[in-house]
């Protein structure tokens, strides 16, 4: 099982992660861009040129690897931000065949740069690019709003959908709309 959380910078991805961990019944791994990214040295972080050249295969790496790990036979909590079409594209064939509940984290842009500010260990101005980016796509099977639910309520709602039996569809639906524009 995997799922898949896409939201903003300062969000609540990662705390909504680590409380998933701690309700969900089975092991669940927590792949995030952001320990993936920390593998990088601080030195060709700060050198532009060089992220320029080589950040989409970075990423693209990130997508396989996160695949790669669920394929192995393990269930993954996916921590992300999906800012550009073509990684959400990349993500959702890096997927293929398996079952993903993809999951909005959404929360107000106000909301967020308080975040952002309060924690210090942010790009400030992060979420603001992002905002418009990563919802862009519009298609979810569950969507959260973590200003105005808790981490708790958030977790229920993950959880109930996925006991519930439901049959993910999002990126099945996200994959169909792909090769229609490849197509086009």
């Amino acid at each position: 099982m995997v799922i898949f959380l896409n939201g903003t910078s300062s969000s609540g991805k990662t705390t909504l992660s680590h409380a998933l961990q701690q309700a969900l019944a089975d092991v669940y791994l927590h792949v995030s861009v952001d320990t993936y990214l920390s593998q990088i040295a601080q030195c060709d972080l700060n050198n532009a040129k060089l992220m320029e050249e080589r950040f989409a295969n970075i990423v693209n790496g990130f997508h396989e690897s996160a695949a790669a790990i669920a394929r192995a036979g393990n269930n993954v909590i996916v921590d992300y931000v999906l800012q550009q079409p073509e990684w959400l594209d990349a993500c959702v064939k890096a997927f293929e065949g398996m079952p993903v509940v993809f999951v909005g984290v959404h929360c107000p842009l106000d909301v967020l740069e308080t975040r952002e500010e309060s924690r210090g260990d942010r790009k400030l101005g992060a979420a603001r690019f992002q905002f418009n980016r990563v919802h862009s796509h519009r298609t979810y099977d569950l969507e959260l709003d973590t200003s105005s639910l808790s981490v708790e309520a958030c977790v229920s709602k993950i959880v109930e959908y996925i006991e519930s039996g439901s049959k993910p569809s999002a990126f099945e639906t996200l994959m169909l709309q792909s090769e229609m524009r490849k197509q086009a």
